[in-house]
């Protein structure tokens, strides 16, 4: 069992790596506040 949870979090870790910078590689800086809503609400999803 604690071994599957260890597992779950590495996955999610990995996950949350892949796409924390998504929105700000396709629109740059040019606008923060997307780009917080949309990690907002990557971590509602989770």
């Amino acid at each position: 069992m604690i071994s599957d949870l260890v597992e779950f979090q590495k996955t999610i870790s990995k996950e949350l790596y892949t796409i924390k910078d998504r929105v700000k590689n396709l629109i740059g800086d040019a606008h923060w506040g997307e780009e917080g809503r949309y990690k907002e609400s990557v971590l509602k999803m989770l």
